[in-house]
């Protein structure tokens, strides 16, 4: 808590969003936070076999940089775990009809 009441967390955060390959059968949210070693992760997402109940060997990860943290450390860190990391892009391609104007939306 004194993190927050020394008046650290007014400075700008930072939101990475990465994605991650080559994890293990047995991987768990729990254990990309272990990995990951940071303060605070957002969301995580991993996929499942659904007969199996194993992991498939690949997931999402979105974490906020505190002060001291940067995203190299944080790439680093899953690289010493075993994990292929890249940062997360969206598909350009990809046309959401919610979030476009009306007057763009084709009928």
């Amino acid at each position: 808590m004194r993190y927050y009441n020394d008046g650290q967390s007014k400075a700008p955060s930072t939101v990475v969003d990465f994605d991650l390959f080559g994890l293990p059968g047995n991987f768990d949210e729990q254990s990309i936070k272990r990995a990951a070693n940071v303060k605070h992760v957002i969301s995580s997402e991993i996929a499942y076999d659904n007969f199996t109940g194993n992991c498939r060997g690949d997931g999402r990860v979105k974490i906020r940089l505190n002060a001291g943290e940067t995203a190299e450390e944080v790439r680093a860190n899953f690289i010493k775990a075993g994990i292929n990391v890249k940062l997360h892009s969206e598909d350009p391609r990809k046309k959401p009809g919610f979030t476009q104007p009306r007057e763009n939306i084709q009928e």
